[in-house]
């Protein structure tokens, strides 16, 4: 019988070969994204750390991409938010600070996150540890964003051990599901979601993708009365560590790289590894000593969390797999990316077409930089607009503009661990091109500080650090740089921030932290998700309720 290709099936059988050439085609992979919370540049020995080995972690990063280009925001909702969404923080009104435990706000419901993109790929989803994207009302938490599965913490931190937050009142935070969680007190929080992690792993149909976020909330503070906490023997390992709080903060980061040798080694055994790909990240830069209560070191780089200084944007991470998904491997790569990429990039890895969601998102589909060093498809960088605190910052191509931001956290940038003490391992092993040298150090000597809007404009690829201000001899950079910044505050949502709630108060759910809302108008909510979110915040006035960081962990 004589067979005549028809359009239809001649467009059918181009589909299946543009398929086959775009890498779509085959066995969806599983997606491992793990998440640190806190995690500082030098806390990690594949960036050069002397003092704090990490080996799984380091393992897998030399064996992987390194991304030394990686930009996240400078603090933990805005990066998380455009990690799910593939928005910038500007874009979704959560541009100010981080969500608080009894704040009645959130990612928008109108919002479409990765999780429900891949769930429509046909992927199993599971979140475990932090979510800190809201949950006034149930709507807002995991389970309704696109998660089959929850377990974990929905605010900011909790105590390691006995799972409380204090955040103007005091609660528990640990739910399985929507179901709180009474039985796990004296389990180590970091150790207690890599079991959860690994049930996950190990209940899992493996004929079946899965997507399984793990969001420490390692090396993040806990509770002020007892900020860092980690397990004795941990602890033991850095006797050599003078200040007795970054001696438990290294301990912190040795669990949360077991915990990624542990998590990795559970993929191997359940036959999983070979088809899985593996993303390990920070939400921001690590908070310096003293802010947070905290130990971490961005060393070599200028400041830390809560700024738009390198040490507060410029993210440790790494994209691992153990199969031919990544053609070039062990490699550092120093292309632009940015947090918003994710959500494009992994769309496209389970089999979808990534432009869809570049098109209604500031992110774009950066696997082909990773996997085969292409160029970035950016050059560009918002790292924030925050008209609150009256900060900005920018990057294009190598230059970065800085305005408004003052060195408040200078111990962010001294160097305060790196001489002081005389650890028993030399530096980590860790690929060419991953350490960052910004040669002799100035103790901040002619440092440019940004406060009352002066500009700050550096030469990224000459000074890594922004020891040198070169303002002055770009004025046009500096002028084109600005009209960029006004370009993106002229596309800003206004900046949600509600003040606190008492009806938030956990006394009034058995004392845990829980949902305190109905969803205004349901009618309005149930025929459109955007109508929802307008209802809600008209019902509740946005008012400024600054809260320092003496008396609250972020």
């Amino acid at each position: 019988m004589e067979f005549t290709m028809t359009l239809p099936w001649f467009l059918c059988l181009l589909g299946i070969l543009i398929s086959i050439c775009d890498g779509n085609v085959g066995k969806q992979p599983h997606i491992i994204f793990i998440l640190a919370d806190d995690l500082g540049w030098d806390d990690v020995s594949f960036h050069g750390s002397h003092q704090i080995p990490t080996p799984n972690i380091d393992a897998m990063a030399n064996d992987g991409v390194i991304l030394n280009n990686y930009y996240v925001s400078p603090m933990c909702t805005p990066t998380r938010a455009s990690i799910m969404t593939g928005k910038l923080p500007i874009h979704l009104g959560l541009q100010h600070f981080v969500i608080f435990a009894a704040q009645p706000y959130g990612l928008p419901l109108k919002e479409v996150t990765i999780a429900q993109h891949l769930q429509k790929l046909g992927y199993k989803t599971h979140a475990v540890g932090k979510w800190h994207l809201g949950y006034f009302t149930k709507e807002y938490t995991p389970l309704y964003r696109g998660f089959d599965s929850f377990f974990g913490f929905l605010g900011a931190k909790e105590d390691y051990y006995d799972h409380s937050s204090f955040e103007t009142y005091w609660g528990y935070d640990l739910r399985d599901n929507m179901t709180p969680v009474r039985n796990k007190a004296g389990v180590y929080a970091t150790h207690m979601f890599t079991e959860e992690a690994i049930k996950k792993i190990n209940a899992h149909d493996v004929n079946k993708p899965m997507f399984l976020y793990l969001a420490h909330q390692a090396v993040h503070s806990a509770n002020k009365n007892d900020p860092l906490q980690a397990p004795d023997d941990l602890i033991k390992k850095f006797e050599f560590i003078q200040s007795p709080q970054r001696r438990k903060y290294a301990a912190m980061v040795t669990a949360l790289d077991e915990s990624v040798g542990q998590v990795k080694q559970a993929l191997a055994d359940k036959g999983m590894l070979q088809d899985s790909v593996i993303i390990f990240t920070t939400d921001n830069g690590g908070a310096p000593h003293g802010l947070n209560w905290n130990a971490g070191s961005n060393w070599p780089l200028r400041g830390g969390k809560a700024t738009v200084w390198e040490g507060g944007v410029k993210g440790v991470g790494f994209v691992y797999a153990a199969n031919n998904l990544i053609k070039k491997k062990t490699r550092v790569c120093t292309a632009l990316i940015d947090a918003t990429d994710w959500a494009p990039t992994l769309y496209h890895l389970g089999g979808g077409n990534a432009e869809l969601i570049s098109a209604m998102t500031d992110g774009m589909n950066v696997w082909d930089t990773i996997s085969q060093d292409a160029p970035s498809p950016r050059d560009e960088i918002l790292h924030n607009i925050d008209p609150r605190w009256g900060y900005e910052g920018i990057r294009k191509g190598n230059f970065k503009l800085v305005v408004g931001m003052d060195d408040s956290f200078k111990l962010g940038w001294d160097p305060p661990y790196k001489t002081l003490d005389s650890p028993k391992w030399g530096k980590g092993p860790t690929l060419s091109g991953a350490t960052i040298d910004c040669g002799q150090w100035t103790n901040g000597v002619g440092m440019c500080d940004s406060k009352d809007h002066k500009a700050c404009l550096f030469n990224m690829d000459n000074d890594p650090c922004e020891y040198k201000n070169i303002a002055d001899q770009f004025p046009l950079k500096v002028q084109e740089l600005k009209e960029r910044l006004n370009y993106y505050r002229s596309t800003a949502l206004p900046v949600q921030y509600p003040m606190i709630s008492p009806k938030a108060d956990p006394k009034n759910f058995d004392k845990f932290w829980s949902p305190w809302e109905e969803l205004a108008d349901k009618s309005e909510c149930d025929a459109s998700k955007a109508a929802c979110d307008e209802v809600y915040h008209k019902q509740h006035s946005v008012g400024f309720h600054r809260l320092l960081f003496s008396n609250y962990s972020v």
